[in-house]
């Protein structure tokens, strides 16, 4: 939350206090009750969707990128393996598709990288018997199955999120609208006492410049 509307949330919590506080003054104002009501439920809202602003998708994004680092190492250690037997065999082709590296594959976009990962994964299956002394084997494939369906499950997981948060951002800072909305309701009336009850109207206009 940024300092402006940490300090419009500090104002709304003030008036909520003080007019509440002040139950005859409160009589007073026709439409006083319903105005703190409402306030109270914008006020509720924005303190929830500030906590999820403030979460973000930062947990989602850490877990993304550490499932990437985890795949990429598997992947380097695949293909390398690939590749010495590649070399073996003499397949040039082969031995030029498993020349990757642990650094590169890092820095592959998610498309790229787990279409790779799944060729790397049908080449090694073609050859497994062939490869198991080159330390493939199925448990090793399953590895490799489970890392890529991981990371491909993340991307539209984080997109998600981001939408989502904009979702919730429209409905923070539509919260804060209508909470300034009601404020100036609240201020119309508070005009009516500003003769009778001037103590009171000096009070509240102190606590409203703060906003």
């Amino acid at each position: 939350m940024n300092t402006i509307k940490n300090n419009r949330l500090k104002m709304y919590l003030a008036i909520r206090v003080l007019v509440k506080s002040n139950r005859a003054i409160m009589a007073k104002l026709p439409n006083a009750e319903e105005y703190i009501t409402a306030l109270s439920a914008l006020i509720s809202a924005i303190e929830e969707d500030a906590t999820l602003l403030e979460a973000g998708t930062s947990e989602l994004s850490e877990q993304k990128r550490q499932l990437k680092d985890e795949l990429a190492v598997c992947m380097a250690d695949n293909a390398s393996k690939l590749k010495a037997y590649a070399s073996y065999k003499g397949d040039t082709v082969l031995a030029e598709f498993s020349n990757t590296t642990e650094k590169i594959l890092k820095k592959t976009d998610d498309l790229e990288l787990v279409r790779y990962g799944k060729a790397l994964g049908e080449k090694i299956q073609a050859q497994l018997t062939e490869l198991s002394k080159y330390g493939l084997t199925a448990d090793t494939q399953s590895t490799l199955s489970g890392l890529l369906t991981g990371y491909e499950s993340k991307g539209p997981e984080l997109t998600k999120a981001e939408s989502d948060l904009k979702q919730v951002r429209a409905a923070y800072d539509e919260s804060f609208v209508k909470a300034d909305s009601l404020i100036r309701k609240l201020d119309n009336e508070v005009e009516m006492i500003r003769v009778s009850d001037p103590q009171f109207y000096a009070q509240y206009k102190e606590v409203r410049t703060v906003g």
